[in-house]
C-alpha cells in the first residue's frame, strides 16, 4: 500500500475471475485526481512492468479535492504512507485506518474511514448465551 498527496495505491483480494482465466485474485488499483474527477486505474497484472498501462476509469466528477492520511500502530495520523523514516525496500506494518476525504463541487466534503489493520475489538456479551 502507498498514499501521498497525489492519492493512493493497493493490491485488494476478491478480484472475481468467473471464466477462469489464468491470472491471480489480487489486482493491483490506484485512485488519484485528475481535471477535477477521480480517475481509478488497475492493471491486469500484479507484478506489472514499468511499461504496463493501466486501464483507467473515471469514476466521479466535480471533484474539488482528494486527500488521504494513514492510522500507524501508535495511533498517529499520516499524511503519506510508508510514513517518512522506512528504509527502501523494508515494508512497514500496514496502517491501522485509513481515512480519504473527498470535496465535491456540489455537495462539499465527504469523510470515509476504512479500517486496514490491527486487532479486532472484542464484542461485548450481553449476558448468558440461551
Amino acid at each position: 500500500m502507498r498514499s501521498g498527496p497525489e492519492g493512493f495505491e493497493l493490491t485488494r483480494a476478491g478480484w472475481r475471475n468467473p471464466a477462469g482465466h489464468a491470472r491471480s485474485e489480487l489486482q493491483r488499483v490506484a485512485w488519484r485526481m485528475e481535471d477535477a474527477a477521480v480517475i481509478r486505474n488497475s492493471w491486469q497484472a500484479l507484478d506489472r512492468a514499468h511499461s504496463s498501462e493501466p486501464y483507467a476509469q473515471r469514476m466521479i466528477g466535480g471533484v474539488a479535492a482528494l486527500s488521504v492520511r494513514c492510522l500507524d500502530t501508535q495511533r498517529n495520523w499520516q499524511l503519506s504512507w510508508p510514513p517518512s523514516g522506512y528504509e527502501e525496500g523494508v515494508s512497514p506494518p500496514l496502517p491501522m485506518a485509513m481515512e480519504v476525504t473527498v470535496e465535491l463541487e456540489d455537495w462539499g466534503e465527504i469523510k470515509r474511514l476504512f479500517r486496514i489493520a490491527g486487532p479486532v475489538p472484542e464484542k461485548k456479551q450481553d449476558g448468558p448465551a440461551g
